[in-house]
């Protein structure tokens, strides 16, 4: 059996289970880190990895489409690894694979624009939320306009929406901060500048541009959940990182900043039904692990801890790296030996089992010539002959057939007889002693080349072979 590869499907197979892989790989990796800024850019080169690698696999499956309209390579022989996953495919559905792969094509595509409409919706909503929004109140300008200052930040806007349930921030070259309107009866003005340090953070940070490429990086790969999982753990590490840098500049304040989620929480459950576009930077903020967080203050870790972290990390990456091209999907149909190839073998056996036939008739026919008899009990001649039978059709020519051609089968007895044993007109090199066996072969090819001939045996013109074995 030889095994058709199907190189798109392969190549597409493994960009999947390599991806899926990668997310485990920093998974453990984000787990082993510490700080949540670490966390985050980690998710953001898995995100940047992934998507490069399947752009990569979609263009070489494209351009093996293009070589060969089935999308299947040459017939090979050689077994994949064992390593390798490999997936059997019936050989009936070759015909089915190049259809296949363009409707799988065209459904990607759909899914593709479907999320390119869903990140274009979200962005008109994004700017009808801005067009209503409204100029913050001089106090909390004046409040943010300090704090803009302390961190360096400048182009930076403040504006206030009724009905918004929590802050958010947008753009990146001309940023705007987006308050909810009437925030300061729940909080007081330390708890205000919190919320705005977490805010100017996200500009800082660049986290509406980060939340934009991951949005183009999940049309891409809208179908694997790989993708969703890590988008969820970078919106998680994104926050907490902010959280981490509001306290590092706010000493003192990890309880009182806790308290200041807790009561933004609270405030969204209680009647505030506008939720604020995706795009703005608290959507799922995650209110409830945060204030945990922040609560359960951990310890900074030991020289020792850290170099053990270090060195699971090296030792996750090693397997990586090693398991790699196991991470590898084999697709093949096994397809059944050619047409081509039965023939070969038909005209291979015939020739064989019919001499050891005739050898059989010739010597029951003449037991004076010396030789045995040959029986029935000769398993390696039973064995020629039922092979002889199970290839005797021939696909290619019908005249390979030997049930059928008279004509091609007196041609190939003649070949044979036209040996040096049995034909008259080439000497035959004298034997150092007599043997049964040749004996018998040299009486069997003789009947051969006379049944060839189209004489019998009581005909007088016997060849050399025949006069020298009667009295």
């Amino acid at each position: 059996m030889s095994s058709i590869h199907v190189p798109a499907i392969e190549l597409l197979g493994s960009a999947v289970i390599r991806i899926l892989a990668a997310y485990m790989l920093f998974y453990a990796l984000a787990h082993l880190a510490s700080r949540a800024t670490v966390r985050h850019i980690l998710w953001l080169v898995f995100l940047a990895g992934s998507s490069c690698y399947w752009v990569a696999a979609m263009r070489g499956a494209i351009n093996v489409q293009r070589v060969t309209s089935l999308a299947v390579l040459a017939s090979s022989r050689v077994s994949p690894s064992k390593s390798v996953t490999t997936l059997t495919i019936p050989h009936t559905w070759i015909w089915g694979i190049g259809p296949a792969l363009a409707f799988i094509f065209w459904i990607y595509a759909a899914g593709v624009a479907a999320m390119l409409v869903r990140i274009a919706w979200r962005r008109l909503r994004l700017r009808e939320v801005v067009s209503q929004a409204r100029l913050a109140a001089p106090e909390l300008e004046a409040i943010f306009v300090e704090q803009c200052r302390r961190l360096k930040i400048s182009r930076c806007r403040i504006l206030e929406l009724s009905g918004l349930s929590s802050p958010g921030t947008a753009y990146v070259w001309n940023p705007l901060v987006i308050m909810p309107e009437g925030l300061d009866a729940y909080l007081d003005y330390e708890q205000i500048i919190d919320v705005l340090y977490h805010e100017l953070m996200h500009v800082k940070r660049l986290d509406f541009l980060w939340s934009a490429f991951a949005d183009l990086v999940a049309c891409l790969l809208f179908f694997h959940p790989a993708l969703w999982l890590a988008l969820r753990n970078l919106g998680r590490d994104r926050e907490l990182a902010c959280d981490t840098a509001v306290m590092e500049l706010r000493q003192g304040r990890r309880q009182d900043y806790a308290l200041c989620l807790t009561r933004m929480a609270r405030r969204r459950v209680l009647g505030f039904p506008v939720e604020p576009p995706n795009d703005l930077a608290l959507l799922n903020s995650f209110l409830t692990f945060r204030v945990r967080t922040l609560l359960a203050e951990r310890r900074r870790r030991g020289p020792v801890v850290r170099a053990m972290a270090t060195v699971a990390s090296a030792g996750a990456l090693f397997l990586f790296a090693a398991g790699w091209p196991s991470l590898t999907l084999a697709v093949k149909l096994e397809v059944a030996a050619p047409p081509v190839m039965a023939a070969a073998r038909s005209v291979v056996l015939q020739p064989s089992a019919r001499r050891m036939g005739m050898l059989r008739q010739r010597a029951a026919v003449h037991p004076e010539t010396g030789a045995p008899q040959l029986s029935g009990k000769a398993p390696e001649l039973d064995e020629a002959v039922t092979q002889a039978a199970a290839f005797r059709y021939s696909p290619v020519d019908p005249s390979l057939d030997g049930g059928t051609s008279h004509e091609s089968e007196s041609g190939a007895m003649d070949k044979m007889s036209r040996t040096p044993g049995n034909d008259p007109s080439v000497p035959t090199p004298a034997h150092s002693g007599p043997s049964w066996k040749k004996t018998a072969g040299a009486a069997a090819i003789g009947a051969l080349g006379r049944v060839a001939a189209g004489r019998r045996d009581g005909d007088g013109g016997g060849d050399a072979d025949d006069r020298t074995s009667k009295p």
